[in-house]
């Protein structure tokens, strides 16, 4: 997190965000929730025709349609046995295929007919995708490796790469095949999105890292379509973007917020056949269409403190410096910011802890100090090295709630 702060500083000091013109929209459609019990979605399939499948942490495998929902893969067998389905994808013959916890990869049909499974060597935080030759890729991070097996497992080798393209790709964490094979891998540790051949040849940048439409953060999940859109979920901005295969930005969709246009804690996106988009959100899957219709433009804020280490006695307050930046493509008019006492949902109804900042240019900055209250040492869950997050809610006209994030590690004083 101190990291990550220090390199959005970096990147928004040394560039201003332009505009774009969006050609291409992204509209919302339906949604579905899980129940609290059954834990968060792990990931998100797009089948096509208004069908989808989530992975839910303690709920298996279900499949959503138009008219409803069923199980497809229970979450216990009936050994007692528990399923954790890490990822998904779908093979060009519409078969389907799960990598599992302890690094097992199924194959089934879609009416849940087990096919084939097999093995991982190596599986810490799998990821999987399937190009149109039915060959089968998974990228594990711990190390960074990028399998390759045959539709029923045979494995068909690695990539060889340098000591230095290894280095670039640790922490690797998303994965997609375009429709002409070229595989695309999302790295939210420096921000990039890179371009190989099948057989693991460097093409290239797919997406810079960076706050401007068209560059990522946090390319959480990657997913592309038959129509030739390549789409990148940042999981920092909070934001869904789409690019065509030669990697020319269409445009973007989402911000930190609330409701069925917003993103707070999404991490999975999938599409489909026909514009069909999947995403989840907070324990919601989502379904969207990509239209050919124009995105509406909108602000959109982050923040950042670069102050980490703050001295502060236990329990009194402390300013810190805090820089705010809207990166959208409007201005953002009558901005305010809020920290919250209880819960962001109080803020929509107390408007008299909330102070203004005026307005911010697409591409403007502003900072400012926000008071944040040390812990105190008889708090019964203080840790005298832990960090201190607060949060900032800007609300602006036409734009909404948006969010931006902080922390600091205070240097406690004596009593």
């Amino acid at each position: 997190m101190r990291f990550r702060g220090v390199l959005i500083a970096l990147v928004a000091a040394t560039a201003m965000l332009a505009c774009a013109s969006a050609q291409a929209a992204i509209k919302y459609e339906r949604s579905w929730k899980t129940s609290k019990e059954q834990g968060g979605v792990d990931a998100v399939l797009a089948l096509g025709n208004g069908k989808s499948l989530a992975a839910i942490t303690f709920g298996g495998v279900v499949e959503y349609t138009p008219h409803g929902q069923k199980t497809f893969l229970p979450f216990e067998d009936k050994s007692g046995s528990h399923t954790y389905v890490e990822d998904m994808a779908s093979g060009p013959d519409g078969t389907l295929y799960f990598v599992e916890q302890g690094g097992v990869v199924a194959r089934y049909r879609q009416n849940g007919k087990l096919i084939t499974s097999w093995q991982l060597r190596d599986s810490a935080y799998p990821d999987i995708d399937v190009s149109p030759d039915g060959t089968v890729y998974v990228l594990t991070q711990g190390p960074f490796r990028l399998a390759r097996f045959g539709p029923n497992g045979k494995k068909l080798g690695q990539w060889k790469l340098s000591a230095k393209r290894k280095k670039a790709l640790r922490f690797s964490s998303s994965l997609a095949i375009d429709g002409d094979g070229t595989v695309l891998i999302g790295n939210d540790w420096n921000g990039t999105v890179r371009r190989f051949t099948p057989d693991g040849s460097h093409i290239g940048l797919l997406a810079r890292p960076g706050w401007k439409p068209g560059q990522t953060f946090g390319p959480a999940s990657l997913a592309t379509d038959k129509a030739g859109h390549i789409f990148v979920f940042d999981w920092y901005l909070n934001r869904l973007q789409t690019f065509t295969s030669d990697g020319e930005f269409v445009g973007q969709f989402g911000r930190t917020g609330f409701g069925n246009q917003n993103f707070l804690s999404g991490q999975h996106v999938s599409a489909g056949p026909g514009g069909q988009v999947v995403a989840d959100d907070s324990g919601v899957v989502r379904q969207y269409r990509l239209t050919a219709d124009p995105q509406p433009g909108y602000p959109a804020v982050a923040g950042w403190t670069l102050d980490w280490n703050r001295s502060a006695r236990p329990g009194r307050e402390v300013k810190v410096p805090f820089t705010v930046v809207n990166y959208g493509a409007e201005t953002a008019r009558g901005v305010r910011y809020c920290l919250p006492k209880w819960s962001y949902r109080t803020l929509l109804f107390a408007a008299r802890r909330c102070n203004g900042l005026g307005s911010l240019e697409a591409g403007q900055s502003k900072r400012f100090k926000v008071r944040v209250r040390a812990p105190r040492r008889d708090d019964p869950d203080f840790e005298a090295e832990s960090s201190v997050d607060f949060e900032v809610y800007i609300r602006s006209k036409g734009a909404g709630f948006s969010e931006a994030l902080g922390q600091i590690w205070p240097k406690l004083g004596r009593r």
